[in-house]
């Protein structure tokens, strides 16, 4: 079954021992999650294939309406859905003036209304979180989210009592110890992953390798 938004806030409810709600907010369970998906997204990323016209013409091209990216891939233009043999784009570089992610054509110019096909890395997504629609999220994954969703919440609420009481009770303290013990879970899960055989950052490895999932978006 796939998880939800909801059965991760769930999940790490029983794991902080606060069924009720009455200590941890919805809207900081969701910041901890969206830090353990951002983070284990670096170590294992989601293959994202998106087509959009191009906004203007101009030999760079603004990726900032797509989900956060991590890297390019591979870039098509002009993008032809009826024509399979079309070869990926060269002579582009992938940046980031001022953190927002851009492609540049050193060979040439995207042309304003010329559809245009980029696949790349990117974040996962959990339905039900930030207006998502589907989880990419593999199965295996699961338990290091709710481990790292769970460290990273209970860490933020340490951090709250100790602005509230100016130090940390012994109770609190055994907070902390736990928030440390789940995100070193979380990080060894990650480290695996980053272990691997393949690059997520680099150009497309030759065969045997895959991304963590595929979808196409239109624009």
């Amino acid at each position: 079954m796939t998880k939800t938004r909801q059965n991760y806030h769930d999940a790490v409810r029983v794991l902080l021992n606060d069924p009720n709600g009455s200590r941890y907010s919805e809207d900081l369970l969701d910041e901890a999650l969206r830090e353990a998906l951002s983070i284990f997204s670096t170590a294992f990323p989601v293959g994202m294939l998106v087509t959009f016209d191009v906004p203007q013409t101009a030999n760079e091209l603004s990726l900032a309406a797509l989900q956060p990216v991590h890297q390019l891939i591979m870039l098509w233009y002009p993008f032809d859905e009826d024509d399979p043999d079309l070869a990926p784009l060269e002579d582009v570089h992938f940046y980031r003036p001022n953190g927002v992610p851009v492609v540049r054509w050193n060979g040439g110019q995207f042309e304003q209304g010329q559809a245009v096909q980029v696949y790349y890395s990117g974040t996962h997504t959990l339905a039900g979180l930030d207006d998502a629609e589907a989880t990419t999220l593999p199965r295996s994954s699961e338990e290091a989210i709710r481990l790292g969703m769970a460290g990273f919440a209970a860490q933020a609420r340490a951090a709250q009592l100790i602005e509230q009481h100016g130090a940390l009770t012994s109770d609190q303290k055994a907070l902390v110890d736990l928030s440390r013990e789940w995100l070193a879970g979380f990080e060894k899960r990650c480290q695996k992953l980053r272990a691997a055989a393949f690059s997520p950052y680099g150009p497309l490895p030759q065969g045997g390798w895959k991304m963590a999932d595929y979808r196409r978006r239109e624009f």
